[in-house]
């Protein structure tokens, strides 16, 4: 698993394969933020939020596109001008029954962001690896 800090200090969580895509949102916090690329097979990622009291996701733009951007990044829609990014409260998610590991669906209707290839700002976030 991959573990990169936002530039506001949140901690961003991103799975390598199946079995840690899987892991990662079953021990994520409800309250944490769920996201994945739009209709393609791409890594889960977490924005942990609920270590934080009473996060208001208009305070956190920034640290949303950060990991929308590291989805991107670690996806094979990489070098894609534009891509989407769906994400979600991590309480949104479930299990897909009788689906494959690392398979979940949605439980409301995600909020979707178009992210722009940033290499500057993408080295950036990439150097706050742990």
């Amino acid at each position: 698993m991959k573990v990169f800090e936002s530039s506001n200090g949140f901690t961003i969580k991103i799975g390598e394969n199946a079995n840690e895509n899987e892991r990662l949102y079953q021990s994520s916090s409800q309250n944490d933020l769920w996201f994945h690329l739009q209709n393609v097979s791409s890594a889960h990622g977490i924005l942990v939020i609920s270590n934080k009291s009473k996060v208001k996701l208009s305070t956190i733009k920034q640290d949303i596109l950060e990991t929308a951007m590291l989805i991107k990044h670690f996806s094979k829609q990489k070098n894609n001008h534009i891509s989407k990014v769906i994400y979600c409260y991590n309480k949104n998610i479930k299990k897909t029954p009788n689906g494959q590991t690392g398979q979940v669906s949605l439980g409301k209707k995600p909020s979707v962001l178009s992210v722009r290839k940033n290499d500057q700002l993408m080295e950036e976030i990439l150097k706050t690896r742990k």
